[in-house]
């Protein structure tokens, strides 16, 4: 059995393709017990039963992708899943950088006869406790998904426990025994993606027929939330590129100073994310801006538009459709850009939320990406991509605080990596009660290079950034 892919499928399909998307994703979860290989293996049987988008693949069905719109793929399970094919052992002095760049690494294909998520279970020679790390592909999870696939295994390992198995089930999945039905795409479960008809028009006069310049022309002269980049040029030293290599830098705040970061959110009037937006715009106009001013010929005081891409989850659009949305991609993407006249914490947050919150009312992100069901997205993207400003500044991916416990089983802490794609720097974040709040920060490799002395700009920037969440 196969079906046809979705259009929000079928954009991450020309991504990746194209060559202008990360690998995935990984999140890594810590139980409050040992998990052998026998409840594990047994727990991931149940699951993909379960939940059959964990046997999908994207199949090609003829070449010339571009041509065909991605219609020449068809999604539908693999022959066969081994426990040793999709569960294998990892081990890393400590879970830092190296070990993030080694998962951002991590190639998980589409058209081949392997499911595109795989489990490590880690190892760490530094003493901290192991953890098992769900790496996937983006095109079937998004920030969220991932972090439910712990949550859906706590309860197959609670309902395998009281089975009692004794021994490691070496084939999770096979095709021809277990007949599957792939879980249908992401339009067909909810709404969430609709495009009303007014929208389009606006959308496809302002995206697809007007010319660019023009219609950026009259922003800048007529809409009052849209930065003068004739004055203040956008924050763009590295053009959008194929096949991004990165750095990270793994920030831990234990549970304590975690409620101190919350604290410090609330007295500034905002929730984490605009937080947490607002403290790394404000510490890339002190150091990033500057050193961008002088790679690029500007006066080093030269104020520039910084926009700061936040994901969105579109899960709570759709409570109805819960238990089906729990895996999947149910995301968008709002783009604001910070009046440069803005420059304390409180000042940032405030507008970021500001321009947060009537994008989760009026939902045109979601619109918008419903709109790409009726282009060429390779033509499109194509187009995005010639842009010199394509590449965003400061995305940030919060997937929440998660609570996830069933049975005897619980997730005591959770930590989120994902390499940049489209910005130039990524931070994700995730928290759990007992972990405290875990923040990856992901800078695209070209910024690796930037130095004042003998001090790296990205050691200078992450200091004052962690600086300004925590003072």
């Amino acid at each position: 059995m196969s079906r046809p892919i979705g259009p929000v499928e079928r954009y991450y399909l020309c991504r990746l393709s194209m060559g202008y998307c990360n690998n995935g994703f990984s999140i890594a979860a810590r139980f409050n017990r040992p998990v052998d290989d026998v409840l594990l293996s047994n727990a991931l049987r149940l699951m993909i039963l379960k939940n059959p988008v964990f046997s999908l693949n994207f199949f090609r069905t003829n070449p010339d992708d571009k041509k065909h719109n991605g219609d020449n793929f068809v999604v539908h399970s693999v022959l066969k899943i081994a426990y040793d094919q999709v569960v294998q052992p990892l081990e890393a002095d400590s879970f830092g950088p190296e070990l993030a760049e080694r998962l951002a690494d991590e190639v998980l294909p589409l058209d081949t006869d392997r499911p595109t998520w795989k489990l490590y279970n880690l190892k760490l020679r530094n003493n901290e406790p192991s953890a098992l790390i769900f790496v996937c592909n983006h095109i079937f999870f998004d920030g969220n998904a991932g972090a439910n696939v712990f949550d859906e295994l706590l309860w197959c390992l609670d309902e395998v426990e009281r089975t009692k198995p004794s021994s490691v089930r070496t084939q999770l999945f096979n095709a021809e025994i277990d007949n599957l039905a792939p879980q249908p795409a992401l339009d067909k479960i909810a709404s969430l993606y609709d495009t009303p008809f007014l929208f389009m028009i606006k959308s496809l006069l302002l995206e697809i027929f007007l010319p660019h310049f023009l219609v950026h022309f009259f922003r800048v002269l007529f809409q009052s939330d849209f930065p003068n980049t004739y004055r203040y040029p956008v924050f763009n030293p590295v053009p959008p590129k194929k096949f991004n290599h990165l750095g990270f830098r793994l920030l831990k705040f234990l549970p304590l100073e975690t409620t101190q970061l919350l604290a410090r959110s609330k007295q500034n009037g905002l929730t984490l994310t605009p937080f947490i937006g607002a403290c790394a715009h404000a510490a890339a106009q002190e150091h990033l801006v500057p050193y961008a001013n002088t790679l690029q010929g500007y006066k080093v005081d030269q104020r520039r538009s910084v926009n700061v891409p936040i994901a969105l989850c579109g899960r709570r659009y759709v409570p109805q459709n819960a238990i089906q949305l729990r895996f999947g991609l149910y995301m968008s993407q709002t783009l604001p850009f910070v009046p440069v006249d803005l420059t304390t914490v409180k000042q940032i947050g405030e507008n970021l939320k500001k321009q947060l919150d009537a994008t989760m009312e009026s939902r045109d992100p979601f619109k918008f990406a419903g709109m790409l069901r009726y282009v060429n997205i390779w033509d499109w993207f194509k187009g995005e991509l010639k842009d010199p400003n394509g590449r965003g500044a400061i995305e940030i991916s919060n997937i929440g605080c998660k609570k996830f416990a069933r049975g005897h089983w619980e997730v005591t802490d959770l930590i989120f990596t994902q390499s940049v794609s489209t910005s130039h720097l990524t931070l994700s974040v995730v928290s759990t009660p007992k972990g405290g709040l875990h923040l990856t920060v992901a800078d695209v490799d070209d910024m690796e290079l930037w130095s004042n002395g003998d001090k790296k700009v990205m050691d200078e920037f992450v200091a004052l950034f962690k600086q300004n969440l925590l003072s």
